[in-house]
């Protein structure tokens, strides 16, 4: 497997996930949970969303590092 069609993959797979997680935070401000709950669970995706948001950003500056390589030779 080639390395650009590994980094569109892995890229692919954490935008999905992010999605996921939108959908999911839509879901917890709009359920009629007692607000304690609602709010830990909101807190809670909205870690995961951080995670996932610095994820993307780490990983395509590796892609922008490795393309730079890449020209230089």
């Amino acid at each position: 497997m080639n390395t650009e069609r590994l980094f569109n993959i892995v890229i692919g797979e954490l935008s999905i996930d992010k999605l996921k997680l939108e959908t999911e935070l839509e879901t917890a401000i709009n359920s009629t949970e007692d607000v304690d709950t609602k709010i830990m669970k909101i807190k809670s995706i909205l870690a995961r969303t951080s995670t996932v948001e610095n994820s993307i950003a780490k990983f395509s500056n590796l892609i922008n590092n490795n393309n730079n390589i890449q020209k230089e030779n």
